[in-house]
């Protein structure tokens, strides 16, 4: 099934895309905010207070709640009975959206400008982005993929993301902490690309759809007449 749709592989390769940054996300937040970016260095900022690490974690909590919030505002339209026509639409935005600043707040948190306040917010940005990911791309393979392939599907869609952070993290001991950060965001940037992609396939398939639609409409149109 897989093989016979492109649309299938493109939701395969961008799950894996940022669910796999986002594993190797849980490994780097500590030292980088540590200010160990460097491989064999101790710390490269001059904060001597010890990280509040619980306190940030418990940001990162909030901020993923905050953006499962916004879709749902995204999603709600007060001038159609709370529903918008076509929620499959505002999720690829959102998707891709979640994408782009996750592959940017990643790239941009390695830099020296910034101290440990401001690397903080950029973290709790890429959270937000997670709590948009999660329940608007289920959206999106809720309603491509069938019921009773869901689980099988499920299950394929995790192997490049396994191979993807387990390769990683193999090689990790031999990459500093700046390195997988570029790394990660370079993989989301990727899966942004990949989203546009979707994008553009599912308009095609509206498109035609709704041709083929208007064409049996047509018919049956004509049938009645005669």
């Amino acid at each position: 099934k897989v093989a016979q749709e492109p649309q299938l592989q493109l939701l395969m390769f961008q799950q894996a895309l940022f669910e796999g940054s986002m594993h190797l996300f849980v490994f780097v937040w500590t030292p980088t905010l540590q200010g160990k970016l460097s491989k064999g260095s101790k710390t490269d900022m001059g904060d001597a207070e010890p990280m509040p690490l619980g306190l940030v974690f418990a940001c990162f909590m909030v901020a993923m709640m905050i953006g499962s919030r916004i879709l749902t505002m995204v999603l709600h339209d007060s001038g159609k009975g709370g529903k918008v026509a076509d929620p499959a639409i505002r999720c690829r935005h959102v998707v891709t959206t979640a994408f782009t600043l996750g592959g940017v707040s990643l790239a941009s948190v390695s830099s020296p400008m910034f101290g440990r306040t401001t690397k903080v917010l950029i973290f709790c940005m890429f959270e937000l982005c997670v709590g948009l990911y999660y329940p608007s791309f289920g959206t999106l393979k809720a309603m491509q993929i069938p019921d009773d392939l869901r689980g099988a599907m499920s299950n394929l869609f995790r192997v490049p993301l396994n191979l993807l952070v387990v390769g990683t993290l193999v090689y990790a001991k031999d990459l500093p902490v700046k390195g997988i950060l570029h790394f990660c965001a370079g993989c989301l940037l990727l899966a942004a690309l990949l989203s546009q992609m979707s994008h553009a396939l599912e308009a095609r398939v509206r498109l035609a759809r709704g041709g083929s639609d208007g064409a049996k409409g047509h018919a049956d149109k004509a049938g009645k007449k005669e």
